[in-house]
């Protein structure tokens, strides 16, 4: 009668631990309390969201999302977000600025700004059509993308007028400009 008991004991103890491990994975699919299920990452932020997040912050700004240049509640800055703080640092973290081939993403007042990690793309303006600088500036693993002059004063990327530019180890293609592609400057 001892040996019976064995036999019918064993399975059952193996029947509820199966059960419980079951429950358990189940369980743990279906948790969604650390993270939102309805996110839309692939939503670009506009112009105005981009200065209303810069303005936020105090001496750097992380990018957290792409931004694109939206022509009907961009146009106040169809000539770049103007930055005017001093020993100001702009983080891209590898995220793209797309000026959407109707504006310039930075005009640069501030002296002492420093741009990391960030892809401009698409610009479209006549002095810089990426960055225009009258005051120190760096850039540090910027790629500038299918910037292109237009205008009178048809410069390409980057335009830089009486002041220090720094560029390191930063990439410039298929941008176009009659008075330089890529970088220009007096």
């Amino acid at each position: 009668v001892k040996i019976h008991s064995n036999l019918v004991l064993y399975p059952l103890i193996l029947f509820v631990l199966l059960c419980s491990i079951t429950a358990i994975s189940a369980a743990d699919l279906n948790d969604t309390d650390n993270f939102d299920v309805l996110k839309d990452d692939n939503q670009d932020g506009s112009f105005m969201n981009l200065e209303g997040d810069m303005s936020l912050q105090g001496s750097t700004f992380n990018l957290e999302q792409n931004y694109k240049f939206d022509n009907t509640s961009d146009l106040l800055y169809v000539d770049g977000i103007n930055i005017t703080k001093n020993n100001y640092v702009i983080n891209g973290n590898n995220h793209v600025i797309d000026c959407n081939n109707q504006a310039r993403a930075f005009t640069i007042t501030g002296s002492n700004v420093m741009v990391n990690n960030l892809i401009i793309k698409n610009g479209f303006h006549d002095l810089g059509s990426a960055i225009k600088s009258t005051s120190s500036l760096t850039l540090k693993n910027v790629t500038f993308i299918n910037c292109s002059g237009n205008g009178t004063e048809n410069v390409g990327a980057v335009f830089s007028s009486e002041a220090l530019l720094t560029v390191m180890n930063s990439n410039f293609i298929d941008n176009a400009g009659e008075e330089g592609a890529s970088i220009s400057g007096y």
